[in-house]
């Protein structure tokens, strides 16, 4: 019959196997150390939780052998001319897309501080752009520069689009802001730069102009699109450089 023990202790030896597929260091099973983990392990897990993770274990050892057979065969093909020509030029389409994308989203960046200053002036700007993510904010215009904002309060306000599944199990986009309280302000000096009221005042007029609303959305959109093209591309040359020769399609 077997037990927790024999369970846990098959588990190490398993993550031994896998260490030594990949070149790497094993553990002694009768280390003390390892000792105390696997009566540890007896403790912690049921039966059925050991067993099923010797079983996800175990069904990583042929994927990981060939993981290691893909990384042996393109360190071979690499030392070849036509390998070393290959890798040099899929490193420099790489290198080409990576630029492509950061100057794509300095750009967008660019655009939704225009749309964001046009409402609410110069004094704000936009400190963050990411997929599907926009924040902006009051600027410190002593410290900010084009390149970097810096906010001469904590508080900022994100734009998101998140995902939204209904009943039906279809999908709807949805755009929300989250903002936390910048502390006490002056209710008198709503319009004075440097305190804080400017700051709300300024969300209140972003959620109160449909336009500024719907051009940011709108971008939004856009720009995840093509981010999401970005993410494909680099991938792409990512992938060719990892496995040239396209083993790994031999694993599906």
């Amino acid at each position: 019959m077997t037990t927790k023990i024999d369970l846990a202790t098959e588990i190490y030896k398993v993550r031994n196997l896998l260490k030594e597929i990949k070149g790497e260091p094993t553990v002694e099973i009768t280390n003390e150390h390892v000792q105390r983990q696997i009566n540890e392990d007896t403790r912690k897990y049921t039966k059925d939780d050991l067993r099923l993770q010797l079983e996800r274990l175990n069904e990583l050892i042929e994927p990981t052998k060939h993981q290691v057979e893909i990384k042996r065969k393109t360190d071979e093909y690499y030392q070849t001319e036509e390998g070393k020509r290959r890798k040099e030029l899929n490193e420099f389409g790489l290198s080409i897309k990576r630029e492509e994308w950061i100057s794509y989203e300095k750009e967008v960046t660019q655009t939704f501080e225009h749309y964001i200053q046009l409402v609410l002036g110069e004094n704000w700007g936009v400190s963050c752009f990411h997929k599907n993510t926009v924040t902006f904010s009051v600027i410190d215009k002593d410290k900010s520069t084009p390149e970097k904002r810096e906010y001469l309060f904590g508080q900022d306000i994100p734009v998101r689009t998140d995902e939204k599944w209904n009943s039906n199990k279809s999908s709807s986009l949805t755009y929300s802001v989250n903002i936390c309280s910048c502390g006490d302000s002056n209710i008198e000096k709503g319009n004075q730069y440097g305190d804080r009221a400017y700051f709300y005042v300024g969300l209140g007029k972003f959620l109160d102009n449909p336009v500024l609303i719907q051009n940011v959305i709108k971008l939004l959109e856009d720009s995840s699109v093509r981010i999401s093209q970005f993410e494909k591309e680099y991938e792409e040359y990512q992938n060719k450089i990892i496995d040239p020769l396209g083993l790994k399609k031999e694993q599906i």
